[in-house]
């Protein structure tokens, strides 16, 4: 007998029917925040994902169900929906600088990860991008769209966390400083850290090991080096939220 691949799963029956609802309401809430439906192709070419995730993401370093097809381009299962419109907007010139955009999608996504409790390896994603928007008016509206959602179907207990990223020279100096506060440190990093470090340092903040997460307690935070425009983005941000009473 055949079974179902690991990290995949069939949705029927009853499960399927609340699939549908979820889908439903999603659309729903985008449509009434002025956000488009775009459909993208599940398969696209590697560099695409390499260029716009980096060559050192988790994604790209060993998450891809890649292959090489006939003509000898190599292609991936989509791991993520964000690379895919943004071509896809470039491509059919969609977008202007005298034109904002914002569209939504649901669909499958791919990551060749070990299968854990509730993560799989097809799994589905629901998100939305917006191009054009410098405000901080656009991510308001975002936050705002997302809790709706999730009004919409039924989940009201839940915390909300937001951050700053700053812009990429804010994020050079951060790096920097990052470095030089892990420097005499690296022996006492996880193994995967270890590897991290060197590659792309960044991702030593996402690690979960509990000797990382105490050894990062007193590490250089992002917000400390946002420049005056950026630390005005924010506060702009959380002031819109609170006038929502979120």
């Amino acid at each position: 007998m055949l079974n179902v691949l690991r990290g995949m799963n069939d949705l029927y029956e009853k499960e399927l029917k609340i699939w549908r609802y979820v889908e439903n309401k999603a659309v729903e809430c985008f449509l009434g925040y002025g956000y488009e439906e775009i459909r993208t192709p599940i398969l696209e070419e590697v560099k695409l994902f390499v260029r716009s995730i980096g060559k050192t993401s988790d994604i790209v370093e060993k998450e891809m169900y890649t292959f090489k097809d006939k003509s000898g381009k190599i292609l991936a299962l989509r791991p993520e929906n964000t690379a895919s419109i943004v071509r896809s907007v470039v491509e059919k010139k969609m977008f202007s600088s005298q034109s904002n955009k914002k569209y939504f999608y649901i669909g499958p996504m791919f990551r060749r990860d070990r299968p854990q409790k509730g993560r799989l390896r097809q799994f589905h994603q629901i998100g939305a991008e917006a191009f054009g928007f410098e405000e901080a008016l656009i991510d308001i509206e975002a936050i705002s769209m997302l809790i709706d959602f999730l009004y919409k179907i039924g989940i009201y207990d839940f915390i909300l966390n937001i951050n700053s990223l700053g812009q990429i020279d804010e994020k050079a100096v951060f790096i920097k400083e990052l470095s030089k506060y892990l420097a005499g440190k690296v022996n006492q990093l996880c193994n995967n850290c270890f590897h991290r470090i060197k590659i792309n340092i960044l991702r030593v903040l996402d690690c979960k090991i509990g000797s990382c997460r105490e050894l990062l307690k007193n590490a250089p935070m992002m917000f400390n080096f946002l420049n005056l425009e950026s630390k005005n983005h924010f506060e702009t941000l959380k002031a819109g939220l609170q006038s929502l009473n979120i």
